[in-house]
């Protein structure tokens, strides 16, 4: 999938590129920030995962590992 998507979108700008992480990013902390406590605790089961996970453990590992993850690999394809 990740790599259907990269062909897909080989030829974006750097310009493209950040004005979608900025617009995307920015909706993502204001709906992130608006969670309660309450909504964070939920969880479900996540077959992926191993079984249960809370938002929060989620919101943790897909949003702020993964993604510091890609924000890195980003980084070096620039420098390269």
């Amino acid at each position: 999938m990740a790599s259907a998507h990269a062909r897909q979108h080989a030829e974006c700008s750097r310009k493209d590129v950040l004005d979608v992480l900025r617009r995307n990013g920015a909706a993502l902390v204001d709906y992130v920030a608006g969670l309660t406590d309450s909504e964070l605790d939920r969880s479900g089961h996540l077959a992926l995962a191993g079984g249960e996970l809370t938002a929060q453990q989620l919101i943790e590992a897909v949003i702020l590992k993964s993604g510091g993850e890609h924000l890195a690999n980003m980084k070096a394809a620039v420098e390269s």
